[in-house]
């Protein structure tokens, strides 16, 4: 991770999302993302966080809620595209920093047909959007 004082870079920070873990209220489009998502070939939604910056510029102040942008690798069904995503991050503990914001994602960006149900009567947009709402515990590497 190399700290600047308004963003962040980093290296090897990889969050796998069970693409089976989706929810979105029903039970049958639940389980129609699941097959659109291709989950029993790539049972995992990747996300990779390459950096976060402050929306305005300003140095980074955790103990605060920041407006923030993040650049990230978002890989479904083997398809792997850098995304811009907008969130807040701040501080809760020592070592525990709290996520939160939401993300379009076009399924047709990664060649994929949005699910439907009911022989086609019921569909999904191209565009779903996704919430996240995330604590993440983080303590210091030392290299040595």
């Amino acid at each position: 991770m190399f700290w600047k004082p308004n963003s962040i870079t980093f290296h090897d920070v990889i969050l796998n999302v069970t693409t089976e873990s989706l929810e979105c209220g029903n039970e049958i489009m639940n389980r129609n993302m699941c097959q659109t998502l291709i989950a029993d070939k790539y049972p995992y939604i990747i996300i990779e966080l390459q950096q976060a910056a402050t929306r305005n510029g300003e140095p980074i102040n955790f103990s605060q809620r920041m407006q923030m942008t993040g650049k990230v690798y978002i890989t479904l069904a083997g398809t792997r595209r850098l995304q811009q995503i907008n969130f807040t991050a701040n501080q809760t503990s020592d070592g525990v920093y709290h996520f939160i914001g939401e993300h379009n994602i076009s399924l047709s960006q990664y060649k994929l047909e949005p699910p439907t149900a009911l022989f086609g009567m019921v569909k999904v947009k191209d565009s779903i959007t996704v919430k996240f709402d995330l604590l993440v515990s983080a303590s210091p590497v030392i290299l040595q």
